[in-house]
């Protein structure tokens, strides 16, 4: 797994690119795959019909950043993205990385930089 790096632009770098979409939940989950490792998406009820068409075709993650006011971009094969803005209440989004979420990096309510979780 690798590890999360600022690009020169200052977006938060989350490594799931190469990830294909397999899986999408009822409660807004997008899962997705690599040869090694596992991740998921935590997102917002209304991207729900995209998150299964992109499951539907087996979309692959070609970047994911989060803005220093913790927006979630994530870009797919074949032009898609999710973007998923600050909640000023809740995390409005999570990601998670690894078999055991080893890494998670969540949306931080009201915007400001997100927050991160490494156990590994």
């Amino acid at each position: 797994m690798t590890d999360l790096a600022y690009d020169d632009g200052g977006e938060l770098v989350i490594p799931i690119d190469g990830f294909v979409c397999v899986l999408s939940t009822d409660d807004a989950w997008l899962v997705l795959r690599d040869d090694r490792v596992g991740a998921q998406i935590g997102l917002r009820r209304e991207h729900r019909a995209q998150a299964a068409a992109l499951v539907e075709r087996a979309a692959r993650v070609e970047r994911a950043v989060s803005t220093d006011d913790s927006e979630l971009r994530v870009s797919f094969d074949g032009g898609e993205m999710i973007v998923v803005p600050a909640d000023p209440d809740v995390e409005a989004w999570e990601v998670r990385i690894g078999n055991g979420a080893e890494l998670q990096v969540i949306a931080a309510p009201g915007g400001g930089e997100p927050i991160i979780f490494d156990a590994r």
